[in-house]
């Protein structure tokens, strides 16, 4: 139902902010590949226990921990290439390793909902957890970044809280975040109501993640020659035209 569906959803953003508040300091603490690695390791292990949950409540539980894995893993390794890449390069690298999530964003939804309509969903989950073991091997021999100094497990929260112009950008990011997770949690489970199949439902995310992956090179290199307001001012009218084109239709 979509209220089990809403609640499975807050469970999962909960984590994930909680674990985004947590990851980069604890990197800073421990360092960059321990906490990737732990994370990965982690998330297969979550993805076994939901192959072995056999009610809802089991799977909104380890949906939380995945959750909050996935939100140690990704903003860690955002943080990593700003450590290792040069300020003048750093933006096309970071829009590579967007390039990457958008595409791994799409071919996961559509695999995932071709699987859960011709097979199993939880073929689904077991292949994710996979995927994370081979990215854990991979990522073993990861260099971990010199020059930083070791800080107290609050001390850049600390920082932050202490920084208007950080808190206004965490606030607008927590925005925008009630507005992409939220319709993309729910968008598919909308279109599957209304008479589709899995995989059609599990399109309309690919088509997110095909969008992102199309553009986010646009806008590596726009954003040699355009200032940044002007990009983000780009991507909010594009949300909204998004967003009143879901409502409307």
């Amino acid at each position: 139902s979509s209220s089990m569906l809403t609640v499975a959803f807050a469970i999962y953003a909960i984590a994930l902010l909680i674990s985004l508040l947590v990851a980069g300091s604890l990197s800073d603490h421990v360092g960059r590949r321990p906490v990737v690695l732990a994370a990965l390791v982690l998330q297969a292990v979550a993805m076994g226990l939901f192959l072995l949950a056999h009610d809802i409540g089991g799977l909104i539980v380890t949906r939380g921990i995945a959750g909050a894995l996935f939100g140690a893993a990704m903003p860690t390794c955002l943080i990593y290439v700003g450590d290792v890449v040069p300020i003048r390069h750093r933006q096309q690298e970071v829009t590579r390793l967007l390039v990457g999530v958008a595409l791994g964003t799409a071919l996961g939804a559509v695999g995932a909902g071709a699987l859960a309509q011709v097979a199993t969903w939880r073929l689904a989950f077991a292949i994710t957890g996979g995927c994370a073991l081979v990215l854990a091997v991979l990522l073993r021999r990861l260099p971990e970044p010199g020059g930083r100094p070791r800080q107290h497990l609050l001390a850049p929260l600390k920082q932050v809280v202490a920084t208007p112009v950080a808190l206004l950008v965490l606030l607008l990011s927590f925005i925008e975040g009630v507005v992409l997770l939220g319709t993309l949690t729910l968008l598919p489970a909308a279109v599957e109501s209304a008479g589709t199949g899995a995989a059609v439902a599990g399109a309309v995310t690919a088509a997110y993640g095909l969008a992102v992956l199309a553009f986010a090179p646009m806008v590596g290199r726009l954003s040699r020659h355009w200032p940044t307001w002007r990009l983000i001012g780009i991507g909010g009218a594009a949300a909204v035209a998004g967003c009143l084109t879901a409502a409307l239709s």
